[in-house]
């Protein structure tokens, strides 16, 4: 069975504590088909980087949008994960902010963007794409405040929304794939965002 790393949010609870949140999603989309594992930021070594994959899943903001800890130990400790896997050429998935991450990590930019907040919309593939290639169209979910304004110039753009947000963009070199919507939450066209995220992770 495949083995994924995800990087959960950091955030603080009620008592003021720093910790790490993984939506349970997570579990249920991978359900039977990969064992998922989480790591810390406090990790002294990474010797033992042997994954499938590595997920950089949603939640919080960039530290260039808001500057707080949790957003800052992020930041750093995924810099940290894209350079192991890339070393290692581990395909890559970044969620929403993932994507925002990646985007920002190669050189991109991000802009703010109105009603991209729990909505469902369609997407269209403007490339063809390797790991999709039954259907020019999904019905999505959203839950961004900022989109991509300047796709960083390793990635290229596969499939936007109708005011032509940018929703799917792949650097092939780096094996990343960048979502701005949320696979393991539910989506119109579950069943072919499944098989897009199974497919590129090669998990049968």
């Amino acid at each position: 069975m495949k083995k994924i790393l995800i990087s959960p949010k950091i955030l603080h609870d009620k008592y003021g504590q720093l910790g790490q949140f993984l939506d349970l999603s997570w579990a249920s989309f991978f359900h039977k088909k990969a064992e998922i594992f989480t790591w810390t930021p406090g990790k002294k070594t990474y010797k033992d980087f042997n994954f499938d994959g590595l997920v950089l899943s949603g939640g919080n903001d960039l530290y260039s949008i808001k500057k707080n800890k949790e957003n800052l130990i992020r930041d750093r400790f995924e810099s940290r994960l894209v350079e192991l896997a890339m070393k290692k050429s581990i395909p890559i998935l970044s969620v929403c902010r993932g994507f925002q991450f990646v985007n920002k990590f190669f050189g991109g930019s991000l802009t703010k963007v109105k009603n991209h907040t729990k909505k469902n919309h369609n997407i269209i593939f403007k490339k063809k794409f390797s790991f999709f290639k039954k259907k020019k169209l999904l019905n999505v979910n959203s839950y961004h405040n900022y989109k991509i304004k300047n796709l960083a110039s390793n990635f290229l753009n596969i499939a936007e929304a109708k005011d032509e947000t940018i929703e799917i963009a792949y650097a092939k070199k780096e094996k990343i794939l960048g979502l701005m919507f949320h696979p393991e939450r539910k989506n119109l066209s579950q069943i072919p965002v499944n098989r897009l995220i199974f497919d590129y992770f090669n998990i049968k």
